[in-house]
């Protein structure tokens, strides 16, 4: 009866949160990565069907076609776009991140965290390091960026991060979901994560999937890598929380840390960098997380 009535606590939360979640940027964000991964694929065709290297390189047809329709509209929402652009970046280069840790969740026990993350540790426990990603790092970061991609908008990548990357990859995690992030992930971020998951099926042992709530998502700084595996590629800092249950159950599903009830804000800090391999079959986004960690937890109730 007891966990009937949660259960149906839990499923109001949801319905609640859903109501006042952005469906107008969930439908922009997954749409825009729809596209991605079709026009991805289409390059994946491309290059199968060619016999000549350079098609790899080749633009799906139509796609300037596409640009040229939209660009009236772009023209129209040009001042919103730099006034959300602005704010943006005035938040990542004024921003503080402090949140109140708590080391008795399944989430310390089996998380990736901060420490373990060297450029991220260096960004929010070392102040000297965080002083270099002030406006003028961000700026150039975004400058590296759109070379890269012309069409970039911080906006866009803000529903992005709050309504794909993040969502899809804090479950993937929680359900142990290996290949996906290896998929995702740079070899810093994936060696912690499988760590933590393949440490969960030795014991087996399962965190809560359910992420109740996703939210305060911001940008935190950016830069452009000088070394490692994404040298000479912009980096930007993400934070992120969410609202899920500390309940970790063995395999007879027996809770054996926490409590169904139990729920937490956890507070998430990710490096994303453009992914090198975007034509990567089975990729959900075109951004690598270089690093992940959860910087703390804290309860809600």
């Amino acid at each position: 009866v007891v966990g009937g009535a949660v259960g149906a606590a839990f499923s109001r939360m949801q319905q609640v949160a859903d109501a006042f979640r952005d469906n107008e940027g969930l439908q922009k964000a997954q749409q825009k990565t729809a596209q991605w991964r079709e026009k991805m694929a289409q390059r994946r065709e491309e290059d199968t069907s060619s016999s000549s290297s350079s098609s790899s390189s080749a633009s799906p047809s139509g796609e300037e076609a596409g640009e040229a329709a939209g660009e009236g509209e772009g023209k129209k929402e040009k001042t919103k776009e730099e006034v959300q652009e602005e704010n943006l970046e005035e938040t990542a280069a004024g921003g503080e991140y402090a949140v109140v840790l708590h080391h008795d969740s399944a989430w310390d026990r089996f998380g990736s965290r901060l420490r373990d993350m060297p450029f991220l540790h260096s960004f929010f426990e070392n102040p000297v390091f965080g002083k270099f990603f002030g406006e003028t790092e961000l700026a150039v970061a975004i400058k590296e960026q759109k070379k890269i991609d012309p069409s970039f908008r911080l906006a866009d990548f803000a529903e992005e991060v709050e309504h794909v990357i993040a969502p899809k990859l804090v479950s993937a995690f929680l359900e142990g979901d290996a290949d996906f992030i290896k998929l995702h992930c740079g070899e810093i971020a994936y060696a912690t994560c499988f760590a933590s998951i393949r440490e969960r099926q030795a014991q087996r042992l399962t965190l809560d999937p359910n992420i109740l709530l996703m939210r305060n998502v911001q940008l935190k700084g950016g830069r452009v890598l000088e070394d490692g595996e994404d040298s000479g590629r912009p980096c930007f800092i993400w934070t992120f929380s969410t609202q899920q249950i500390n309940c970790l159950r063995d395999s007879k599903g027996t809770v054996v840390q926490g409590a169904i009830d139990d729920i937490r804000e956890v507070h998430y800090a990710a490096a994303l960098t453009t992914n090198p391999s975007p034509e990567t079959e089975g990729l959900q986004f075109p951004w690598k997380v270089s690093e992940l960690a959860i910087v703390g937890n804290a309860p809600v109730w």
